[in-house]
């Protein structure tokens, strides 16, 4: 999960597959995703659907036409939003089985996905060694979320850490599990992040691409001491792939 991920508005974190989801690998997947709110007021929910391959058209238009009776509101033709009450269970995402390459946020300023907001992103239902996920504060931060990945019958169940709020080249997030932290686009480096001079929003790095980010500079991009995202291997195929917005008092070190 790289900054090759989304184009729009800005950079996010997240590598894209560019599998079919139509083959006998993808078939062969069926991973849910649920979005929960913990909170105890009402969240706005923002989502931004994925880049896939421009071979792919036909994918990005079902997905969106899946997502016509959740989302109430569309700010551009790929990016919607709805509201979300508080509840332990939330609600469930259409699955059919085939490629979902997403980016979820909560409360994003004007409704969209961009400065400053954490973001929930995944690949699910790919090919073997596709599927992944991570939070990402690439543009910046705005709410606590966590992603936990549970699977359908045993197996190992996977959770992200919890970020703190911070931003900058004082990230504060070197050390969690499953989390890209500020403007660390390859997570040990910020290669071309979203900044200050494009949207007064974002973070400001003062020119510094490593501080902050997880150990290792642009050499251990893919092999970071601290993991910024968890791959599904072949034998998670199958689960419940969870996004909870956590309360703003939720402590950073719990698990």
């Amino acid at each position: 999960m790289s900054k090759r991920f989304f184009i729009v508005f800005f950079l996010l974190a997240l590598t894209v597959f560019f599998v079919s989801p139509g083959s006998v690998e993808a078939q062969s997947k069926d991973i849910t995703v649920k979005i929960i709110n913990s909170q105890q007021k009402t969240a706005k929910v923002s989502i931004n659907f994925g880049a896939y391959p421009p071979n792919m058209p036909q994918r990005r238009a079902e997905v969106k036409s899946q997502f016509q009776k959740i989302c109430t509101n569309w700010t551009d033709e790929w990016s919607c939003n709805f509201d979300l009450a508080p509840s332990p269970t939330g609600i469930t995402f259409p699955n059919d089985k085939k490629w979902y390459n997403m980016s979820i946020a909560f409360n994003a300023p004007g409704n969209v996905i961009r400065c400053p907001v954490t973001q929930a992103e995944y690949n699910v239902n790919v090919s073997p060694g596709g599927d992944g996920f991570n939070v990402s504060l690439v543009n910046g931060f705005n709410e606590k979320i966590q992603m936990t990945f549970q699977p359908d019958g045993k197996g190992e169940i996977l959770k992200t850490d919890v970020p703190v709020n911070a931003m900058g080249t004082q990230s504060g997030n070197q050390n969690k599990l499953g989390v890209f932290p500020s403007g660390c686009t390859i997570c040990t480096y910020r290669l071309d992040p979203p900044r200050r001079q494009t949207d007064p929003n974002c973070p400001d790095y003062n020119n510094d691409w490593t501080t902050g980010c997880k150990a290792g500079g642009r050499d251990k991009e893919k092999n970071p001491d601290f993991k910024c995202q968890f791959n599904l291997g072949s034998t998670q195929n199958k689960g419940i792939l969870m996004v909870t917005l956590l309360p703003k008092d939720y402590p950073a070190d719990r698990k």
